[in-house]
């Protein structure tokens, strides 16, 4: 990996953040530039220390993850966040609004130490991560919510719905090619289209949003990054 991923570290509770911030540090791919524990401090830090990542906690003082995360989008748009927090605190809906917010992640503080630097670097990559027990619960959530639904047959194209399942399964867009023996270009392309289609902001985005709308179904399968 060419330079160090730039992290942020945000969480109210000081034993966990100090304990992120020790144990990430020993990563050679990753530089710890900060930690916060209060949302202006993440508005304020963010400005200072421009980092790539930010590893965010949806429960902090004076504002939460969610609000924290649209500020940060409206003013530092190139600064991609993760959640990183216990879900059972939460229902299905703080997850799609962190994701609607402009959340490229949302990953458990259960998961293991490996788990969670592989997403951090999946989404400096440019990707997005759900953790598979948050994905599980929220597409199947979505899933119900969208049965008896109808939804304008035009809203995807069959070929975008079948990228759109692929992209689910966490496939990157040389892998799509190869499945679908189209372009790398040809796949941004509709990739791009998808994202305008769904009024989404990225690939997790446009996932849940396909899911939620009825237009797409998925299997009962750990999800993977969505890259």
């Amino acid at each position: 990996m060419e330079g160090k991923i730039k992290l942020l570290i945000v969480d109210s509770n000081e034993i966990m953040r100090k304990g992120l911030v020790e144990l990430l540090s020993k990563d050679r791919d990753i530089q710890i530039v900060g930690n916060a524990m209060k949302g202006e401090e993440v508005i304020r830090l963010a400005g200072e220390t421009h980092p790539d990542v930010i590893l965010l906690d949806l429960r902090m003082q004076n504002m939460n993850g969610v609000q924290v995360i649209k500020r940060l989008h409206k003013k530092y748009p190139d600064i991609r966040c993760i959640i990183f927090s216990n879900y059972d605190e939460y229902d299905e809906q703080y997850v799609f609004d962190s994701i609607n917010a402009g959340a490229r992640g949302y990953m458990l503080k259960t998961m293991p130490l490996s788990k969670l630097v592989d997403g951090i670097k999946t989404v400096y990559r440019g990707g997005s991560i759900l953790s598979p027990r948050i994905a599980t619960k929220v597409f199947g959530k979505f899933r119900e919510l969208a049965k008896g639904k109808h939804c304008e047959s035009d809203a995807l194209s069959e070929r975008e719905k079948e990228i759109v399942k692929l992209i689910a399964e966490g496939l990157s867009n040389k892998q799509l090619a190869d499945k679908l023996y189209i372009s790398t270009k040809t796949v941004k392309t509709h990739v791009a289209h998808i994202l305008e289609k769904l009024d989404a902001k990225n690939r997790t985005e446009a996932v849940v949003t396909a899911i939620r709308k009825g237009l797409i179904d998925i299997d009962d399968k750990e999800p993977t990054p969505i890259r």
